[in-house]
């Protein structure tokens, strides 16, 4: 028999409740929801974007001066009652760009000197310009200096008096005091570190040190070394890039040899260099460096502080360390401020200028802002950046429901049937300001739980320590959780069994199954947990919202794993 041919069906496809131009005119409201939300938060004053290079200065605007300076390490002292600063503007120079005499490698770029009133911290332009820029001013006996690769600078009044030693200087640190007298310790080509000091406007060798190695450095890397003094003890520090290594004194070797200036009593020989593999007396700090970040280590109340920045890219909170007992405790207060450069000034009192050419006060472990006018501490910019960020939320997703809202509204149809019943679907609208509500009663909570925890983190670590609990931030963190888990299962069972929340009832809403029937716990849990993707964990409500706009049912990602719907509340429908 022959062969039937197969017998063609047609399929019929599901019509859509809704318009090409609904699909168009979603299409184009969601594109402009996310353009007006890049927009705003990089235009917003203390929006959260606000430390890039666009919104600083506009959140600068009218609360001081608009500054876009690089605060030179090394360059900020105190001096003649005042605080004094170098700065460059754009970004600090790197060393080993231009040639100089000899074929060395010097700083080209200029620098300026501005002075802070320490009353007042208002900010004085000082006519004292340097080029090239020194790698660090310091005063020495009333007298001011900065040393540069090829020049000595001697600062008397406004007036740069430049002084020009026969030896050139290779790879030299900044400049401290070394028993009273202008010192330099200097890497030459076999990375030997000399000791110079300057006598009679020349470098005078006093030495070599010795400083650790690890046997490979970087070629993208100058390895670091930096000596702070104080009566009461020096210091030496060097990085050559990831961590950063410190120890009491200078561990100086009085007969230098180009050869060998190790002593053999305290180190390995390392036959690629001559330096050593470890020196004794060294020991790694907990700050982080990487290459071209801010770092500041400084005697202030014959207390020996340090503060660093973590990354050289974008501006940072910055982190304080204090050295006790033989070592560095971190000291950071919750409102640091949040810079790319900065200087600290020493002695009796301790001053920071930061890179907005702001005056801040260190007492203790707190930063003071000194200016006067419009005075906006440290916890005060937490506060208006945190309200910037919120507002750059609310107003974008306050744009995307509104517009979903209306083009809903105008094109498709609100009522929900199953069987005899007829109910109308809630909108948009209505269903994000229920949401807000009930985020607010779930996550509030933790949030200022964790505010509190870290703002009283040393109460908790001490009162831990009484109680015998090794691990305080493990039990403030799962009390964190666990509040944030007991918000969801409340509202997880007012809904599952009579279909509202706090939200829902005052919005005149309910959540049903496809049924209208109540849904049940586990519904309603899974529904409740899965509002964090719907929103990419409350960052964008863009997926849940389009869900809503072109789902037949106007179902969420947990509307469709719980089989419910949202509509309004037949008893508080007019």
């Amino acid at each position: 028999m022959p062969q039937q041919p197969l017998k063609q069906e047609r399929v019929e496809f599901e019509v859509p409740p809704y318009g090409g131009r609904f699909i168009f005119q979603m299409v184009l409201m969601t594109f402009g929801a996310i353009a007006f939300q890049i927009a705003i938060n990089f235009l917003v004053p203390f929006g959260p974007w606000s430390n890039s290079s666009i919104s600083v200065q506009m959140a600068r605007a009218g609360l001081g001066n608009i500054a876009n300076v690089t605060v030179m390490p090394g360059g900020t002292f105190s001096w003649n009652n005042e605080v004094w600063a170098l700065v460059m503007s754009g970004p600090p120079p790197v060393p080993g760009t231009v040639p100089a005499r000899g074929g060395l490698a010097t700083r080209s770029a200029s620098s300026r000197l501005i002075a802070f009133d320490l009353k007042t911290g208002k900010k004085r332009e000082t006519e004292i310009t340097l080029s090239p820029t020194p790698l660090g001013m310091i005063v020495i006996n009333d007298q001011l200096w900065g040393v540069a690769e090829t020049v000595v600078y001697r600062i008397e009044g406004n007036d740069v008096v430049p002084r020009y030693p026969s030896r050139l200087l290779m790879n030299p640190t900044k400049p401290f005091n070394y028993e009273g007298r202008l010192a330099v310790i200097d890497r030459n080509r076999t990375d030997v570190f000399s000791l110079l000091t300057f006598q009679d406007r020349e470098w005078v060798d006093e030495g070599t040190v010795d400083v650790p190695a690890s046997g490979a450095v970087s070629p993208w890397f100058i390895p670091e070394l930096r000596v702070v003094s104080h009566p009461t003890g020096t210091f030496m520090f060097y990085t050559e890039g990831q961590t950063i290594q410190f120890r009491e004194g200078l561990s100086l070797n009085s007969a230098p040899d180009p050869v060998s200036a190790l002593r053999p009593d305290n180190q390995q020989p390392n036959p690629g260099t001559n330096r050593p593999v470890q020196s004794a007396g060294w020991k790694t700090t907990s700050m982080a460096n990487n290459w071209g970040n801010s770092w500041e280590v400084t005697f202030i109340k014959d207390e020996l502080f340090a503060h660093n920045l973590t990354s050289p890219y974008s501006a940072t909170p910055v982190q304080q360390y204090r050295f006790q007992r033989g070592s560095f405790l971190s000291t950071t207060p919750m409102h640091s401020p949040e810079l790319q450069s900065f200087g600290v000034a020493g002695g009796d009192s301790g001053y920071m200028v930061t890179d907005d050419l702001r005056l801040l006060s260190i007492e203790g472990s707190e930063f003071q802002q000194v200016t006067t006018g419009v005075l906006l501490s440290e916890r005060l910019r937490t506060v208006l950046k945190l309200f910037g960020l919120l507002f750059c939320y609310f107003l974008s997703g306050g744009m995307l429901v509104l517009g979903t809202t209306w083009l809903m509204k105008i094109h498709r149809r609100p009522e929900y049937l199953f069987g005899k019943r007829t109910m109308t679907q809630a909108s948009i609208l209505r269903r994000a300001v229920a949401r807000g509500i009930d985020l607010f009663i779930t996550v509030f909570p933790s949030v200022f739980w964790f505010s509190v925890a870290v703002d009283s983190r040393v109460q908790i670590e001490q009162k831990s320590a009484s109680m015998g609990i090794t691990n305080p931030v493990l039990i403030v963190g799962l009390s964190i959780m666990a509040m944030w888990i007991a918000g969801i299962l409340i509202l997880s069972f007012t809904e599952g069994i009579w279909g509202i929340t706090p939200g829902k009832w005052l919005c005149g809403i309910r959540t049903l199954r496809t049924t209208l029937r109540p849904c049940g716990f586990l519904r309603a849990f899974a529904r409740e947990l899965l509002v964090y993707v719907d929103s990419v964990f409350l960052m964008t409500w863009l997926p849940g919202v389009l869900l809503i706009a072109f789902t037949p049912h106007w179902q969420r990602l947990g509307d469709l794993t719980a089989d419910t719907v949202v509509v309004r509340d037949p008893l508080k429908t007019p």
